[in-house]
């Protein structure tokens, strides 16, 4: 058996490795879904900016604007890790605001 190894930087991978074989699905996110994210963090980062009253408010409204130009750029994968380094009380005021998609995402991300 071959130690084949396969490195890869590629944000969506469908199949991967010697004599791989796929069909019928579709690898991303659909308009719609891009639409709903962009404008929950919209939401997200505008109310937190008016929340924000310590230091670590601030650097998590700025996890969540990274994360939103990510998303903005179609970069799935940094959008998330910004996302999941925004803490637990960006995912409480997602949670309180009704942003679900991305609370949803950061309690995915940070096991909340």
């Amino acid at each position: 058996m071959p130690n084949n190894v396969y490195n890869t930087t590629a944000q969506s991978i469908g199949m991967i490795g010697e004599n791989a074989v796929a069909s019928g699905f579709q690898i991303g996110n659909s308009g719609a879904e891009t639409k709903t994210l962009l404008n929950e963090l919209e939401m997200l980062r505008a109310t937190l900016s008016k929340m924000a009253c310590t230091p670590e408010h601030e650097v998590a409204v700025g996890q969540v604007a990274l994360a939103q130009d990510a998303a903005k750029e179609g970069n799935w994968k940094s959008a998330v890790d910004y996302l999941r380094k925004s803490g637990s009380w960006v995912a409480d005021v997602a949670t309180k605001i009704g942003v679900s998609v991305v609370a949803d995402m950061i309690k995915k991300t940070t096991g909340l």
